[in-house]
């Protein structure tokens, strides 16, 4: 059987697309691999810790602030007191800081008010030191009548809020002196305790 030159032409172009066909399948060809996690969830490097009260109450609703010279993440305590960070490296520059300022009489009475007086006539002085950090009302680092009439004018509602002060401080739970918590390396232990200021009977509740 004879072809026209046109028939040739067009068998000849079949038969090459047939030949590349079952070349191309027979190679192994490489697929990307699928994507491992979305950004934040990396666990090279984690930082964990909770906020408790003194009495360890766990206290939702606290900022906690993580932060570097050029970067800054922030976290939500849950109702169980914890957060957590997820990096995808180590920086010993972090340090960690806690935050929340609200309902500042929650947790504060006349009882509170007896209490700081009896500490500051000498009667039943103040040992914890959180308990001396939630009688300084006027965040002034040392109890004075001033702070029993700080905290006599938010009971009586002249003050809607403490004017030189939170409703919280945070200091870090190794060190009561400490506000600021260094980062040293992963770990699930970076905890604060949670003071609630003018509450001196740990009546607050932290939720």
């Amino acid at each position: 059987m004879k072809f026209s030159l046109k028939s040739r032409v067009i068998l000849a172009s079949l038969s090459f697309t047939v030949l590349y066909f079952f070349t191309v399948q027979s190679q192994d060809i490489p697929f990307p691999e699928s994507a491992s996690s979305s950004i934040g969830d990396s666990t090279d490097f984690v930082i964990m810790g909770r906020v408790l009260t003194e009495d360890q109450k766990p206290v939702g609703k606290v900022k906690v602030i993580l932060s570097n010279p050029v970067l800054q993440l922030e976290r939500i305590t849950s109702s169980d007191g914890t957060f957590s960070f997820y990096l995808d490296e180590a920086d010993t520059l972090f340090t960690l800081r806690a935050e929340r300022n609200d309902n500042p009489r929650n947790g504060v009475s006349t009882l509170d008010i007896i209490r700081l007086l009896k500490h500051l006539l000498g009667i039943e002085p103040l040992v914890s030191p959180y308990d001396i950090i939630a009688a300084d009302a006027n965040n002034s680092k040392s109890l004075s009548a001033i702070d029993l009439i700080e905290v006599r004018k938010l009971i009586l509602g002249i003050y809607s809020e403490f004017p030189n002060n939170k409703s919280w401080r945070f200091v870090s739970k190794a060190s009561s002196n400490s506000e600021i918590i260094k980062v040293t390396g992963s770990g699930t232990n970076y905890d604060f305790i949670g003071i609630k200021i003018g509450d001196l009977n740990n009546t607050v509740n932290p939720n």
